[in-house]
């Protein structure tokens, strides 16, 4: 997602602009050709679509910042579980 603010719905399926991945066997994943922008990192967790958080103790979104041709290397991502 390449917006500001997180949606107060989150599609079902993805949608025209979205970016999609899957990872490894080891979790790990990479995106390529993404477009410069602010981007929100949302996770396939069981039943239903989870926003990469903050932190393990920070539940709020994780905002990606993206400029033109840079690598992010996002490290551990934390997603809240029910």
């Amino acid at each position: 997602m390449n917006n500001d603010e997180m949606p107060a719905i989150l599609p079902v399926d993805q949608q025209p602009g979205d970016i999609g991945g899957k990872t490894d066997d080891a979790g790990q994943f990479a995106l390529t050709d993404v477009p410069p922008g602010n981007y929100y990192l949302l996770l396939w967790a069981p039943y239903t679509w989870r926003p990469a958080q903050v932190g393990l103790d920070d539940p709020q979104p994780r905002l990606l910042k993206l400029a033109a041709d840079q690598r992010l290397a996002l490290g551990v991502v934390y997603v809240s579980w029910p």
